[in-house]
């Protein structure tokens, strides 16, 4: 996966920020940490110290590479010159990319899309601005969302200004309260450059006004908030489909209670939450509804979160009673998988805690399944469950069990064993390892599907960034004489000739298909990355570091 996924890192940093800038990371990625000087010399095709520079505050300023301190140095020996007590003072640091946070590029979109729909368009215009310049100042984003709104709404005016930054500064303090927005690690290429890297941890506490100090530093988006809360929506999307849109409407409520104390992606179980909040929770989103119609709240912008998740069939359902929302979470305490972890007491009083874990395997199984039904057909998905079931089996057991003919079954798991998705163990009964003294024994190595299915969709991915960029340098002259005559003019455009305009059409709808396409894949990618603590083994604690990112 890391060949793959470099690759398509690669591509997302050249579509972003050109080559040289693709360059550098896809080296860095490559030979691990680098000091300034070595970077310098392991580009391939070589780079001059100044662009070589400004592409590391490129990806410095867009998170993508962080910065680690040499540490303490220790005092230089008795007799060095200058030049040795300088480079033992003030060691080099090194650049160090960061692939993960290269392919949260991918999700952008959702990211922005997300925003709005939690916080209303004040929201996406402060993700996106954050999104494509890295990191900001409060008052630089501000500013610069500002502007945004007067020229998509053609007005100018001193009241609508004061307005639109209102509705901006109070969207900012509810992501950056939600974790969504946080404060950047700050250090400068020249810093770095010059073995003088410094690195401060600004935690910032909730937001007053904008006269506060919290306000101060760089802003950027907070990328595992938002992967948290995409995890949490596909568990939900996971329970509707398995149960009804009023249990979907329950373990919303549930993550919707529990999510904003969620601090990290491996988590194995939420906060406990009460039957009772999970009623006034619903009494409170029906006090919202009633009141998002008034003037005032929609001056505002107030109700930042929709509740149109709640509607079914273009209609809204009738309100859950305690007793129905009781039954549901006892209901889901006893279900296969478990979604949600019972505590002692009374059922109105006792503590829920979702299962994270539980609902994690269960959605990885069925997607796994998935993926095998379309490549070895519903009788490898069968084989497939039955191994995860019974651990290890013989070919004929298998065959059994599954009822499937033994001829078929044989055809079957050889096709899935020559493509990694099925083992054999051997089991000599002589020390003499004779075949036909041995027992050969059939498993899932289920960690090993996973890595194979995420390099798999990451390969496609990489693919289709292939083929937009092929169809781009082909049509190159085309594209540019479009975009220069759309810059003059509508009517310049219109000139341009019929089968120019049809092609220019076909090439925006391909790339649109494309991207709904990548985006539809990495909807799998987040599934199939979802690990937790309870399924993992625990490791030594990672020598503690500065990082930029």
């Amino acid at each position: 996966m890391a060949v793959v996924g470099i690759k398509l890192a690669a591509d997302l940093v050249k579509e972003h920020f050109g080559e040289h800038v693709a360059r550098v990371a896809e080296t860095l990625l490559l030979k691990g940490g680098l000091q300034f000087e070595l970077l310098g010399r392991a580009v391939p095709g070589g780079i001059g110290r100044d662009l070589l520079r400004q592409s590391l505050g490129v990806l410095v300023q867009h998170n993508c590479v962080y910065i680690e301190s040499a540490g303490t140095a220790p005092e230089p020996a008795e007799g060095a010159t200058a030049r040795e007590i300088a480079a033992i003072r003030d060691p080099p640091s090194k650049f160090h990319a960061s692939l993960p946070s290269i392919l949260q590029r991918i999700r952008f979109p959702k990211f922005a899309q997300c925003s709005k729909d939690m916080f209303g368009a004040s929201g996406e215009l402060i993700a996106d601005e954050l999104l494509a310049n890295g990191c900001q100042t409060y008052q630089q984003l501000v500013a610069r969302a500002v502007d945004v709104s007067a020229a998509v709404l053609g007005s100018h005016l001193e009241n609508d200004e004061a307005r639109a930054r209102k509705r901006l500064s109070r969207a900012f303090r509810a992501m950056a309260k939600g974790n969504f927005i946080t404060k950047e690690l700050t250090c400068t290429a020249d810093e770095a450059e010059g073995g003088t890297a410094r690195i401060s941890n600004l935690n910032p506490n909730f937001l007053l006004n904008e006269e506060d100090k919290n306000l101060e530093g760089l802003w950027r988006v907070n990328y595992l908030r938002y992967n948290i809360h995409f995890r949490n929506e596909a568990c939900a999307k996971f329970v509707t489909e398995a149960y009804d849109e009023a249990a979907g409407r329950v373990i919303r409520a549930l993550f919707e209670i529990a999510e904003p104390f969620m601090r990290a992606y491996d988590e194995p179980s939420s906060s406990p939450v009460y039957a009772d909040a999970v009623a006034e929770h619903f009494a409170k989103k029906a006090k919202r509804r009633q009141a998002k119609g008034s003037a005032a709240a929609a001056d505002d912008d107030e109700a930042f979160q929709s509740d149109d998740d709640d509607m079914v069939g273009g209609q809204r359902p009738p309100e859950l009673s305690i007793e129905a929302i009781v039954k549901y979470l006892d209901t889901f305490s006893k279900a296969n998988p478990r979604i949600v972890t019972k505590g002692a007491g009374e059922p109105r009083t006792c503590p829920y805690e979702i299962d994270l874990a539980s609902i994690s395997r269960a959605m990885k199984q069925r997607l796994c399944e998935s993926i095998i039904t379309q490549k070895f057909g519903e009788l490898g998905a069968r084989i497939v469950r039955v191994l995860l079931a019974k651990k290890q089996l013989e070919q004929k057991k298998i065959a059994d069990i599954a009822m499937i003919p033994q001829k078929e079954a044989r055809e079957i798991m050889y096709k899935m064993i020559t493509a990694n998705y099925i083992r054999v163990q051997e089991v000599p009964k002589t020390a003499a390892h004779l075949p036909s003294m041995t027992i050969f024994l059939c498993y899932v190595p289920y960690d090993e599907v996973i890595r194979l299915e995420c390099t798999e969709i990451y390969k496609s991915m990489h693919n289709l960034k292939l083929r937009t960029a092929h169809h781009n340098k082909t049509y190159a002259d085309l594209l540019q004489r479009a975009d220069e005559a759309s810059a003059l003019s509508r009517e310049a455009y219109d000139a341009l000739p019929e089968s120019d305009k049809r092609t220019i059409e076909q090439l925006q709808l391909m790339e649109q298909q494309i991207e709904l396409t990548v985006l539809r894949m990495d909807d799998s990618l987040l599934v199939l990355q979802t690990e937790n603590r309870a399924e993992k083994p625990q490791e030594a604690p990672a020598k503690k570091r500065k990082l930029l990112s």
